[in-house]
């Protein structure tokens, strides 16, 4: 067996790195064939998203949930909760939830994700918890609507003002 100096096992990995750029650059065009400038915001926002929620989203998945969506293929917006109406169901919720824990404890520290997760707003992800009623864990929204910008300033609203300590238990 050959032992690979220095200099060449770096040249064998930055070959293998840049097929695997090659790779990744022929799936990303071959998703990319026949989009539109809006499908093509979109699934940037949709990627961006999943990033910043540290959720496994590919572009190819990314750029098909945006097809849908601009094609129209998806739920009508217009049967979608109105924002004062998911508003109401998630403060609820939260009074609910706040009857057996705190805030810190509920959201693990202050998450953000975390409170997403507990109000099980598009599900939850989690065994239930012993004695709960599961339809205090049904989605509040679909996964389409919450992956939309349609309801996160609802969302940010209620987590800061629940962070504040301004919901009390039910």
């Amino acid at each position: 067996m050959v032992k690979l100096t220095k200099d060449q096992k770096r040249k064998k990995k930055i070959k293998a790195a840049q097929k695997a750029a090659r790779t990744r650059m022929h799936e990303d065009n071959a998703a990319l064939k026949g989009i539109s400038d809006e499908e093509i915001a979109l699934t940037m926002q949709l990627l961006e998203t999943a990033e910043q929620e540290g959720l496994p989203v590919t572009f190819e998945e990314a750029a098909n949930t945006a097809r849908d969506v601009v094609s129209g293929k998806s739920a009508n917006m217009d049967d979608w909760p109105s924002e004062r109406d998911f508003q109401n169901a998630l403060e609820e919720r939260l009074s609910k939830r706040l009857q057996s824990t705190d805030f810190e404890t509920l959201t693990v520290g202050g998450s953000k994700l975390r409170f997403d997760m507990a109000m099980a707003i598009d599900g939850y992800p989690f065994e239930l918890p012993e004695g709960a009623d599961p339809s205090d864990y049904e989605p509040l929204l679909t996964n389409e609507q919450y992956m939309s910008d349609r309801y996160d300033p609802v969302i940010d609203a209620v987590f800061y003002r629940a962070s504040l300590g301004e919901y009390q238990p039910a």
